[in-house]
């Protein structure tokens, strides 16, 4: 056998990582792969100015958990099949043995694949983590640009094998139909696009090993898997191996990224065994699933898997969703937005200055958009594209080659810090409301956050919408026909009370009972009991506008009155505040398999404690201007107090908004 020469990089969170000597020639040592250096792996830096960590490192790191999966897949698979067990089958009009899971050749060449993709998985990123990563993707084009780019792609390398023109057809066939199933990030787009590409690491991966197959990675990459049947045992291996970096809950990628960001941010949680986790890890005949293999793990990695959902579960609710590093994110992508501005078409940017259509905001997004997507172009990763602007009526030309967080930087120093650009007419203009890079830069936060999480989110503003539950529940009592009376309709509603049951949790039987009394002294107020049904559906039209799904409308509306009372400083637009809304998910853990006593379990099936229970959080959060009273400006203690005050009268107001008499005569 070949000896393999190494290459040691010491990481503070692995130790010490080896790396085949033709992986780091051919690779890691490209400018493409450098510029991962120069990448944040996440946007925690507000709040954790130590996590400096990066893309480079990340990749690197999941290289190493790759590994070491590889290995103790291998391992425990050989020693769980037995030679009695095999036979021929057929696969893809090759006879093949099951053989294959013990034929050191077969496993190799998986390792040599499953290693390149981990390595390669984030080589396309984007700057800035995925703050901008969505601007690959021009999805007002049909077909998209960069899945179009890839299908063709994979087909130049398809016609390059030395296969029959008819199996090249069917691999071509087969991987679009499955490409195009999918739905992978953007940033895993142009990653399998680099792979694929000549001039990205198409030739450095033919070049390591013959039987580096790109379109196989690009697959992997992109959690691509092939379509298969019950007989086609190893596609199910090969998608084993695709899920186990992207789309497995325990893969190489989320394993190294929950053990680094923890680490980088100086969480003290809970700590994860990466061998003890790993040491179980296996493939096998899933029988509940059509006889498929599966990825599965020993009972004795179960402690183990619950600290890593418990770290994952609580770096997306507490870090990478907390309200400072939205914010800050936030700033960034606006900052951005006016710089790609400058660099479209003259004519476009004064339509986008002195716009007085009425269908403004979409114009608007439409031009923002187109210029976002040239500037974040990705053929730029493979040679340089130029922008082209007019600053103080001379043409300036900045051309953008391997784009990364440096060149973000330095350009929006470069046209809106710098003294002699901010004197040019359009940089006024796209920054007379607010220069964000200036804030970004400084870290003056002009805005402040209203609420700062999820729990004071729903405890204050949110838990209202509850009560829309239970009008909804009296809308169908009233529906019913049979009831012609307010005795009967009253006995119904009170009878429904059980339908606490419904929302166990959610809402406690004094509210319930607080809800219904306030319904049922509505009904004497009109007429029969359709009208008082009508009334009803336009509370709930009021709750399902203001609190359920257009909360930030009840902000907007709050915002307007205290506008009126002419409080807010001068200075700050507060039509430029978008809140937006995100969900904030759990780790879902049916994907997991346990092998315990021969039997094959789901993860979720277990009846562990309800903190693993896969729930999705919506919320947003709104962050408005500063406060003056009496010339002064008011504290940031003052700001919060008036506007949740102001916010929850709001709020308590729309319960019953509706004039009985302005209803009857609509």
């Amino acid at each position: 056998m070949e000896q393999i020469n190494y290459m040691r990089f010491l990481d503070a969170v692995h130790g010490f990582i080896l790396i085949p000597k033709a992986y780091c020639e051919k690779v890691i040592d490209t400018p493409l792969f450098q510029r991962l250096k120069r990448i944040e792996q996440t946007s925690t830096r507000s709040i954790f100015p130590c996590a400096h960590h990066d893309r480079f490192i990340h990749s690197i790191g999941t290289f190493h958990i790759g590994s070491k999966i590889f290995y103790n897949l291998r391992a425990n698979t050989i020693a769980d099949h037995s030679e009695d067990q095999l036979n021929y089958i057929d696969y893809s009009d090759h006879f093949v043995t099951r053989t294959y899971l013990q034929e050191a050749k077969f496993w190799d060449n998986i390792k040599i694949v499953y290693e390149l993709a981990c390595l390669l998985h984030d080589c396309g990123h984007a700057p800035f983590s995925h703050t901008f990563e969505t601007y690959y993707e021009d999805k007002s084009k049909s077909p998209c640009p960069i899945k179009n780019d890839i299908i063709n792609l994979s087909e130049e390398y398809i016609n390059s094998l030395p296969l029959l023109i008819s199996i090249k057809k069917k691999i071509k066939e087969e991987f679009k139909l499955d490409f195009l199933s999918t739905s992978p990030a953007s940033h895993e787009l142009v990653s399998a696009w680099l792979v694929l590409h000549s001039d990205g690491f198409r030739n450095a991966i033919l070049s390591i090993d013959k039987v580096a197959d790109p379109l196989l990675i690009a697959r992997m990459i992109l959690g691509c898997k092939f379509k298969t049947s019950s007989e086609e045992y190893r596609r199910q291996i090969l998608n084993c191996f695709i899920s186990l970096l992207n789309g497995h809950e325990i893969d190489a990628d989320r394993i190294d990224y929950s053990i680094r960001d923890k680490w980088a941010t100086g969480l003290n949680t809970t700590t994860i065994n990466i061998e003890r986790l790993l040491s179980t890890i296996k493939l096998t005949k899933n029988y509940n699933d059509h006889n498929y293999y599966t990825i599965c793990f020993g009972k004795k990695s179960l402690p183990e898997i619950e600290s890593l959902i418990e770290v994952k579960n609580y770096l997306y609710f507490w870090i990478f969703n907390h309200h400072k590093v939205l914010y800050q994110q936030k700033l960034l992508q606006k900052a951005v937005e006016k710089l790609a501005l400058l660099f479209i078409d003259q004519e476009k940017l004064r339509n986008y200055l002195n716009n007085d259509n009425p269908d403004k905001k979409i114009i608007l997004d439409s031009i923002e958009n187109e210029a976002l997507y040239k500037f974040f172009d990705y053929h730029n990763l493979v040679s340089p594209v130029t922008l082209k602007t007019i600053i103080n009526d001379t043409p300036v030309l900045e051309n953008i080659y391997l784009l990364c967080d440096d060149d973000i930087v330095f350009l929006l120093k470069k046209y809106f810090i710098s003294d002699y650009y901010n004197a040019d007419k359009n940089i006024i203009e796209l920054t007379k409301e607010r220069n964000y890079a200036n804030e970004w830069f400084s870290r003056d936060q002009k805005l402040i956050p209203i609420w700062k999480s999820y729990v004071e989110y729903n405890i204050n503003f949110y838990s209202l919408h509850k009560e829309a539950i239970i009008i909804e529940k009296a809308i169908d009592i009233l529906k019913n026909k049979t009831l012609i009376n307010k005795d009967d309709i009253v006995s119904k509603l009170k009878e429904n009370i059980e339908l606490q049951k419904d929302i166990t949790e959610i809402e406690s039987k004094s509210q319930i009972k607080c809800t219904l009394t306030n319904i049922i002294e509505k009904i004497d107020e009109f007429n029969n009991s359709d009208l008082f049904c009508k009334y009803l559906i336009k509370v709930q039209a009021y709750y399902e506008m203001g609190l359920m799904n257009d909360f930030d409308s009840c902000i907007k509306n709050t915002i307007n009155e205290i506008l009126d009372d002419g409080l807010i400083l001068h200075e700050y637009n507060y039509k430029i505040i978008e809140p937006e809304s995100f969900r904030m998910k759990e780790v879902t853990s049916n994907s997991i398999f346990i092998s315990i006593d021969n039997n094959i379990v789901c993860y979720k099936k277990l009846n562990l404690p309800k903190k693993n229970e896969e729930r999705a959080y919506k919320m947003f959060y709104a962050f408005l201007p500063k406060l003056l009273l009496d010339n002064k400006e008011m504290s940031k203690k003052e700001c919060l107090n008036l506007y949740k005050e102001k916010i929850s009268k709001f709020l308590l107001e729309i319960r019953f908004p509706i004039d009985k008499y302005s209803f009857n005569e609509v």
